[in-house]
């Protein structure tokens, strides 16, 4: 499948708005706040959830899990609309009135999505639980709660858009103002009210009230900042089109990218057996947390690189290049400690049994992960030209070549050929990202020939580690 540069996918550009030059000194402030939001409630949920566990007995847990889960999975249901909130506002002054229309417009179609969601979780709430074989005991709690998740939804979804909007003015510290604290009490509020009750409608009732309240404060926060846009509803209907044209390319992606990252564990399960799923999935799940740094890093890069390609692309090229060198300096550390010492950790945490299963597919994946990482970089430059489709094909194109690898590596060699596969795919994932993000923006090859190089010479000094362990 070949995957075409022309402009055919691009959102409505605007005129470059003055003062859009880039700041290497803003953008890491932004950075160390994103990643404050996002690594701040990690001891928050190492001190609450062993406490959680023993206090509500393994089946009440389970639930409460489940709750966690349908929460952030409805997060993400936004359709690629906030991020194309975010596109727009980062190329428009925030007063413009056609962009003002058309986040309105956008905000109304979360809120539809999240009203839509909500009214089947709420209907099929009965059929959700038995479906995740809740026990009989639990049963008439857990279709409460979820029908009492089922009204915090609306607000779930708007949220997503409200926070683009705040990320689109760089307004990071005000979004983990927010988040921070509602991360927090997603761990240490059902806490909080397991000292007076180990029932489950309280516990879902506070995660509900923490994010209908979140929602309150991003409204405060983010809609002063728009126009009413009344005025111009046919130049805002027309940029709104090309924000649900951006969205229905990042959705494909949304539900492609998935496919890639966690249809292995499937396919294992029918090539082999379900029985070591676990010592696949276990070791993957520790790994992927690293994903978290460079995660926090292109919440920032989005709207930066976004802005400063209306008319400072010599600071795109900056800030694309130190990002890249960070993420290597930082990931390969990362990487090359779990190489050496993963096993170590895992036995410690699960047994030296699971390890000595396990401890190759960890170290395979640490450098899977590793490409991975390096790879948000160009996807996000690409998606700040307005080009999400190229995403959404080049997954489309990637798809049955690793499903072909996947098995065969799988069934030459077992589980450390699975992590072999998602390495692979991984890596060739990223070389194609830098290939497209040289080609819509040529000033950004040399940066990306560099760290291709560097990121392919780190990685055979992991190879050989791991071959030789």
């Amino acid at each position: 499948m070949s995957v075409s540069v022309s402009p055919a996918a691009t959102v409505t550009p605007a005129p470059a708005a003055p003062g859009r030059g880039v700041s290497l000194r803003r953008t890491s402030s932004n950075v160390l706040w994103n990643l404050a939001g996002v690594l701040a409630p990690i001891p928050a949920a190492l001190y609450a959830v062993p406490r959680l566990i023993t206090g509500l007995g393994l089946e009440r847990y389970g639930v409460l899990v489940l709750v966690w889960a349908l929460l952030g999975f409805f997060a993400l249901l936004d359709l690629g609309i906030g991020r194309g909130i975010t596109l727009i506002l980062a190329r428009r002054p925030a007063k413009d009135p056609a962009a003002s229309f058309a986040v309105r417009r956008g905000l109304w179609s979360l809120l539809a999505i999240g009203v839509a969601a909500g009214l089947l979780l709420g209907l099929g709430a009965p059929w959700l639980m038995e479906w995740f074989a809740i026990p009989a005991s639990l049963l008439v709690d857990s279709v409460a709660s979820c029908r009492l998740l089922a009204l915090a939804l609306p607000f779930v979804t708007v949220s997503a858009g409200l926070r683009s909007i705040l990320e689109a003015q760089q307004r990071f510290p005000a979004v983990t103002a927010v988040r921070l604290p509602l991360n927090l009490v997603n761990y240490l509020g059902p806490l909080a009210v397991l000292g007076f009750t180990q029932a489950l409608l309280p516990l879902s009732a506070v995660l509900v009230g923490a994010r209908i309240a979140a929602a309150g404060f991003y409204w405060f926060l983010a809609m002063p900042g728009l126009s009413s846009a009344s005025a111009f509803e046919v130049d805002g209907r027309a940029v709104y089109r090309s924000v649900l044209g951006f969205a229905g390319w990042s959705a494909v992606s949304s539900f492609l990218v998935p496919m890639l990252v966690y249809g292995d564990r499937f396919l294992i399960s029918a090539l082999l057996t379900s029985t070591v799923v676990g010592l696949y999935v276990t070791p993957f799940e520790i790994v992927s947390r690293f994903l978290l740094i460079p995660a926090a890093l292109v919440g920032v890069l989005f709207p930066t690189f976004t802005g400063a390609l209306q008319g400072d692309r010599s600071g795109a090229v900056r800030i694309f290049s130190s990002s890249l060198k960070a993420t290597t300096v930082v990931m390969f550390l990362l990487a090359a400690a779990t190489v050496a010492l993963g096993s170590l950790g895992i036995d410690w945490w699960l047994g030296a049994g699971f390890a000595r299963q396990s401890g190759q597919v960890t170290r395979w994946l640490a450098i899977g992960i590793f490409w991975n990482s390096i790879a948000y970089i160009p996807s996000t430059l690409i998606q700040s030209t307005g080009r999400a489709d190229i995403q959404a094909k080049l997954s489309m194109a990637e798809i049955p070549l690793y499903v072909a690898g996947l098995v065969i590596l799988t069934r030459a060699f077992g589980l450390p050929g699975a992590a072999i596969a998602w390495s692979l795919r991984a890596a060739v994932d990223c070389v194609l990202q830098f290939v497209m993000a040289g080609k819509l923006m040529p000033e950004c090859r040399r940066a990306a020939t560099f760290a291709v190089l560097t990121t392919a010479v780190l990685s055979l000094l992991l190879v050989a580690a791991v071959v030789s362990i």
